[in-house]
């Protein structure tokens, strides 16, 4: 097999236009505690059941799940650049143009922030309040019309800690749904 006597130049272009590195992949945390649904109309009412009732032996006995609902208004987002000509027209291997065109991580990064401002913020104002119609961070959430009702408490004030930590995550493992059943939250 024969190489050309420019492959060694063509790999030189390639790795100073960064035409040999791959794409920067965002970690999006916000994946863990958001979804993400595609919204069509101009408002749009989503609708869950709230938690799954426990199986029992007994076949009359029955629950009756508990409809929640949240209107939501979709929000139209843009990112609007300028990429010269002369940077087109200077561009080598083609790289400049991909990753103009590559905008989506930019986005993404955007509803991540979103998300977590959302939860640092935890009030009822910066996004709204939870289905109890209390902000997302209170001493006394509860599932209104729910079998659960055992009023939770998650707000807490404390330093950043191992043994905080600790104590937190024990605390979130006792959260329950509107049916009484845990989260087993992580």
């Amino acid at each position: 097999m024969a190489i050309s006597g420019n492959l060694p130049k063509h790999l030189e272009v390639a790795a100073r236009t960064g035409v040999l590195a791959s794409p920067a992949r965002d970690d999006l945390p916000y994946q863990q505690v958001a979804m993400e649904v595609d919204l069509t109309a101009s408002t749009q009412t989503l609708v869950s059941l709230g938690g799954m009732t426990l199986p029992t032996e007994n076949p009359k006995d029955v629950d009756t799940l508990i409809e929640k609902f949240a209107t939501v208004t979709p929000k139209d987002w843009y990112l609007t650049v300028h990429l010269s000509q002369n940077a087109i027209d200077d561009d080598q291997t083609g790289s400049v143009e991909r990753e103009f065109r590559n905008i989506m991580p930019a986005f993404q990064r955007h509803i991540n922030s979103l998300a977590f401002t959302w939860l640092n913020a935890g009030d009822g104002t910066t996004y709204g309040t939870g289905p109890d119609g209390l902000s997302l961070f209170n001493a006394s959430h509860l599932w209104p019309g729910a079998s659960n009702t055992t009023a939770q408490d998650n707000s807490d004030a404390v330093a950043i800690s191992l043994d905080n930590f600790n104590a937190a995550w024990v605390k979130a493992q006792q959260f329950k749904d509107d049916q009484g059943n845990y989260f087993n939250f992580n």
